[in-house]
């Protein structure tokens, strides 16, 4: 019973972990994003300037 429990309390830990980890990762992907798509903008808009 007693290794049942130690078993499942060190899944629950792992899990947090994982899932601090996923949370993450998702944050900085989002991020980075945000900041390939603002450098995209600028270099579209100068194009567009250069273009006119």
């Amino acid at each position: 019973m007693l290794i049942l429990y130690v078993i499942t309390i060190n899944f629950e830990k792992n899990h947090h972990f994982i899932f601090r980890i996923l949370n993450v990762s998702l944050y900085n992907f989002k991020e980075n994003l945000k900041h390939e798509i603002k450098i995209l903008e600028e270099t579209l808009y100068r194009f567009v300037q250069k273009v006119k």
